[in-house]
């Protein structure tokens, strides 16, 4: 792993960084013709630029495998906004391409995800997010999903309250689903 960043001057809060990882497998065995074994090398390059609440990535990795290879592009920009002390609005979008070589399959998947942190009182603080996703696939066709969460939390001396409720909204080949999901907890520190 490589990375480096500039730290002052005009280009203050660009960093360039690459990753190497490889795996190798060896076996010792009467009929290796039952194991699938894969061994893989990961070449991650990337860019990335941080400033004024603002985090891009622009991303290249290229997975040499013996069973499934494959060439990835990403795209992630992430913007924060502070409102306060523990409160924000942050927005993230994201983009991501997969060429699957051996199947001749390409994989684009988009999110879109946006949160808001709020703390009302230095006890109580509630949260909001929704997030839309986007995922075309050359083989197994599209489809869209649309979240909607709300949450809260309260503290006191040792004691913790949170709930969350969650919408979900799923379109897909063949089947569209909608779900909703409910939580409610009580943590107590000893």
């Amino acid at each position: 792993t490589f990375r480096y960043s500039l730290t002052e001057g005009a280009l203050e809060g660009l960093s360039a960084y690459t990753t190497y990882r490889t795996l190798d497998h060896t076996l010792d065995t009467a009929n290796p013709t039952l194991f699938v074994l894969d061994d893989t090398r990961d070449l991650l390059l990337g860019v990335e630029y941080q400033r004024a609440g603002l985090d891009a990535k622009l991303e290249r990795e290229t997975h040499d495998s013996s069973v499934n290879p494959s060439n990835t592009n990403r795209l992630q920009v992430l913007y924060q906004q502070l409102l306060g002390r523990d409160s924000f609005v942050n927005v993230e979008v994201t983009h991501e391409s997969i060429a699957y070589t051996l199947q001749d399959n390409r994989v684009d998947f988009d999110r879109l995800t946006g949160r808001w942190n709020q703390r009302l009182t230095p006890a109580f603080d509630f949260n909001v997010r929704l997030e839309y996703r986007s995922e075309r696939d050359d083989l197994n066709g599209s489809s869209q999903g649309f979240d909607q969460i709300v949450g809260f939390t309260w503290h006191r001396a040792q004691t913790t309250i949170y709930g969350s409720a969650r919408n979900s909204l799923l379109n897909g080949p063949g089947s569209d689903t909608i779900s909703q999901f409910f939580q409610l907890g009580v943590r107590r520190r000893f």
